[in-house]
């Protein structure tokens, strides 16, 4: 189980041939995987029970204060309606900075991080109906997909007003 680490990106330039930009934080979620941004994840933190928040919208389940700084925790699960999470030892808190703001994204697990390269990304799916504002786009691994989301996207403007 991941415990409270902090995950660094390497600023402008390149990873080991690869661009930060093209480095991903693979996470789980009802058995499928989801990616976002290394450069946007500040920490991995172990599940804690967050302090609720009256008033807030459902996917917020309350804050935490995290060095100083008030920081709201939104269960995945409810943000993209895939029921009720039973906390597990692998459930994790992915700090990351969603608008400017620390944001805490409740997830199930973490997997790896992976590094995509020419070819492997597809851009989202244009479907009548469905609303792809909240991703970046696909990528298509050898081992099957990685929805990649867009953190700036990804929460509503109540989900971010918690100070």
């Amino acid at each position: 189980m991941p415990t409270a680490q902090t995950v660094t990106g390497h600023a402008g330039g390149d990873l080991y041939g690869t661009s930060v930009e093209d480095q991903y934080l693979v996470f789980m979620l009802e058995g499928k995987r989801y990616g976002i941004d290394l450069i946007k994840v500040q920490e991995i933190k172990e599940w804690e029970e967050p302090t609720p928040m009256p008033g807030t919208v459902s996917e917020v389940r309350g804050v935490l204060n995290l060095r100083g700084v008030v920081v709201p925790i939104v269960d995945m699960r409810l943000r993209f309606n895939l029921g009720e999470a039973s906390f597990t030892r692998e459930t994790v808190i992915i700090v990351t900075l969603i608008q400017q703001r620390a944001v805490g994204l409740v997830v199930d697990s973490v997997s790896d991080v992976i590094s995509l390269t020419e070819g492997q990304f597809k851009p989202s799916p244009k479907v009548e109906g469905f609303d792809a504002h909240h991703m970046k786009g696909i990528a298509a691994l050898a081992d099957g997909m990685v929805i990649l989301l867009n953190a700036d996207n990804l929460l509503s403007a109540e989900a971010l007003e918690i100070s």
